[in-house]
């Protein structure tokens, strides 16, 4: 993720940001019509532990990748706030994992739970 001044992740609705992406033409999460967001419906996707297994155009050239402007951070999710859960992804459940909401909710309390996740993540070095 891209660090922000004080050096823990920047929020945003990018891929390179603490949050997820709406836009066209790959949100990362549905939305229903009444603004709503359901467990297994979408999330924020993150990479576990090596840092290989993120994709080299994720990672800052110091760790093998090619983002002059991105920060490797880690999360445990053990510490995550009863909005949101850890899903393992049923594709790659040894290098991916999923971060979405624990239960229905409007997609702005989920944005503001994994915003609310920042202080939690630390930076690799």
């Amino acid at each position: 993720m891209i660090p922000d001044d004080d050096g823990l992740p920047r929020v945003g609705s990018t891929g390179r940001t603490l949050g997820v992406r709406l836009g066209y033409p790959n949100p990362d999460i549905r939305v229903s019509p009444a603004g709503k967001v359901y467990p297994r419906s979408g999330d924020m996707s993150v990479a576990m532990l090596p840092k290989d297994n993120l994709s080299p155009h994720r990672r800052p050239p110091r760790h093998g990748g090619s983002d002059k402007k991105i920060a490797l951070y880690k999360l445990e999710t053990d510490d995550l706030p009863d909005e949101l859960q850890e899903r393992f992804d049923p594709y790659n459940s040894e290098r991916h994992v999923f971060i979405e909401p624990a239960r229905v909710m409007s997609f702005e309390e989920y944005q503001q739970a994994l915003y609310a996740t920042r202080m939690l993540w630390q930076r690799l070095r």
